[in-house]
């Protein structure tokens, strides 16, 4: 290519390189940088959906917490009665819906053996706690509140801790 410098007797040559081929080698690198984020948004929307269903669907958590008790001989296989039951309170009372979801967690970043070994930890400290009140009638609110914290008292709406008083 001839170019004409300042004075437009003086003609410069000058010589360029062609970038058309590596304007297409990068036309295929975002191509590909395209599909790849695309792909990593929908994946990463279903995981979104497996870890939300496995969070609110009590069915899946009752069944996470069961098989690992199994694991650990905490409870029969399958589980009786009592400890169908059991099991249950520990998950829906106990646990909660965050407890089940951290544990998940746990399991999904550890193996098996530290999951079980964690959940049937937090069992026995569970049982040791739980006071079975189905024989004596326990009325109100309250029944959770004892078999969950054994020093919390509720009395007529206000909760009072053994060792604790409160003044009004």
């Amino acid at each position: 290519m001839k170019v004409r410098g300042q004075d437009l007797g003086n003609v410069q040559p000058y010589t360029v390189q062609c970038v058309l081929p590596i304007n297409a080698y990068n036309e295929k690198i975002y191509m590909f940088l395209w599909f790849w984020m695309v792909f990593v948004a929908l994946v990463s929307g279903l995981s979104l959906l497996v870890w939300l269903c496995r969070a609110i669907i009590y069915a899946d958590r009752l069944r996470f917490v069961e098989n690992h008790l199994q694991m650990g001989d905490r409870v029969q296989t399958p589980p009786g009665v009592r400890d169908a039951e059991l099991s249950r309170k520990f998950t829906l009372d106990y646990l909660r819906q965050d407890g089940a979801l951290l544990l998940r967690l746990v399991a999904h970043n550890t193996d098996n053996i530290t999951t079980t070994e964690l959940i049937c930890s937090l069992w026995d400290g569970w049982k040791e706690n739980y006071v079975d009140t189905s024989s004596t009638p326990v009325t109100g609110s309250s029944a959770n509140q004892h078999r969950l914290y054994p020093d919390t008292l509720e009395l007529n709406g206000l909760k009072e801790m053994k060792g604790y008083h409160n003044e009004k």
